[in-house]
């Protein structure tokens, strides 16, 4: 009876030992794989940089076009008040050649006349995609344009 009660349990040990082994090869195995790109990858990174425009120059003027918009009334609830943000900068991006770009508010606060600016932009609405002053938006832009390459 101890004959066979050893026999189990030395063979549970030697599958749960050979199942850590499995894993930590499989999971090696795994990492190495996502350090180059897939198709999927590559997908998101071209969606995500179609339409857009890296634009380097300098801010030359900004405005704030916010207002206040009053919510009207639903049965005995109250209404409201809602900002609607409208923050724009005109950039100059070459010796002639401006553009007027629709911000965030903490880039609108952030950024002043005659700073030098670095961003992206999507071309159809001329929003900011990337700021690329911004560590993470840089990383971000950085890494879609070498997976698209």
């Amino acid at each position: 009876m101890f004959k066979i009660l050893a026999v189990i349990l030395s063979f549970l040990f030697s599958v749960t030992i050979m199942i850590v082994m499995i894993t930590s090869i499989l999971s090696t195995l795994e990492s190495t794989d996502k350090d180059k790109p897939n198709k999927e990858q590559k997908q998101v990174a071209e969606w995500r940089l179609a339409n857009t425009q890296e634009i380097q120059g300098t801010v030359v003027s900004k405005s704030d076009k916010s207002y206040i918009k009053k919510e009207g009334f639903v049965l005995f609830i109250g209404g409201g008040e809602k900002k609607v943000e409208n923050y724009e900068m005109k950039i100059q991006y070459e010796k002639n050649k401006f553009k007027t770009i629709k911000v965030k508010e903490k880039q609108y606060l952030n950024y002043n006349e005659e700073d030098d600016i670095g961003i992206v932009i999507d071309k159809s609405n001329n929003e900011v995609k990337y700021d690329l002053q911004d560590e993470f938006d840089r990383e971000e832009y950085e890494k879609c344009k070498q997976l698209v390459r």
